[in-house]
Order: C-alpha cells, then sequence, then structure tokens
C-alpha cells in the first residue's frame, strides 16, 4: 500500500471511530469466496490493511475457512510471507491458531510442506512442540 493510500485508510478509520460507527458491524462481511477483508488481506500479503483489519474487525468470524479449514495462520503461511506471519503471530488472540490444525495439517506442518524455512524456523522459535523436534528438517543455509 502506497502513502496516499495509507494515508487515505487512516482518515477513513478515524473519521467512521468519530462517528462512532462500528467498523466490524458495517464492513466485516464475507464476499462469494467466504473470505472476509482480513483474510482477503493476508492473502494479497496487505501489512498494513491487516494491521488495520486485527485492531476493527472480528478474528473469530474468520478463524477458519469454511471449505479447507484454514485459520488466519494458516492462510499467512499459504500465500503470504515471515513478516506477515510474525504480525498476526504477535498478535495474543491468534497465537492458539497456530498449532490448530485444518482439515489436514497444523502451520507448521503446511510451511514445511512449501519449503518455507524461515516460517518454519519462526514456529520453531515461539512453540514449544515435540513434534518440532521430531520433523526437523537439515536444511542448513
Amino acid at each position: 500500500m502506497n502513502t496516499n493510500s495509507q494515508e487515505i485508510l487512516d482518515l477513513l478509520i478515524e473519521h467512521l471511530l468519530k462517528k462512532s460507527i462500528n467498523i466490524s458491524e458495517k464492513f466485516d462481511y464475507v464476499d462469494d469466496d467466504n473470505h472476509t477483508p482480513l483474510q482477503l488481506s493476508i492473502i494479497k500479503s496487505n501489512i498494513p490493511a491487516t494491521r488495520y483489519f486485527l485492531k476493527h474487525f472480528s478474528k473469530t468470524v474468520c478463524a477458519t475457512n469454511d471449505y479447507t479449514g484454514d485459520n488466519l495462520i494458516h492462510l499467512a503461511v499459504r500465500y503470504s510471507n515471515l513478516t506477515m506471519l510474525k504480525l498476526l503471530l504477535n498478535d495474543e488472540k491468534l497465537i492458539e491458531q497456530g498449532t490448530q490444525s485444518n482439515l489436514k495439517m497444523t502451520p507448521l506442518e503446511l510451511a514445511r510442506s512449501m519449503e518455507h524455512t524461515d516460517m518454519v524456523d519462526y514456529f520453531n522459535e515461539i512453540y514449544c512442540q515435540s513434534e518440532v523436534d521430531e520433523n526437523d528438517s537439515s536444511e542448513d543455509d
């Protein structure tokens, strides 16, 4: 998001808050693909928008996507990058999603299967799981 877009978003959010308009109630809906604005910002790797949406939108609405079982952390692993993953896992309300399984695997297992070694390393840093040691890959750069 460029500076002008971010300024416009800042002004819009500020205006809505001044008018006591419930941002989540007005804008937190799903699209035809069953994605909320928060999920879309993660999928599109839009860090500034995700930061705003985390503050103002419901995180429970999008805890799990009905079709894949992916939660917000799965989406970050699947579509985004380490910066997005860190942003999400720094939110204490989302930290538990980092260990939850979708219909097939946890976000850590997904990161391994997609060979996102930076994400695997980060998961290993923040979670103490016995499975991390058992499945640890020997990829040293």
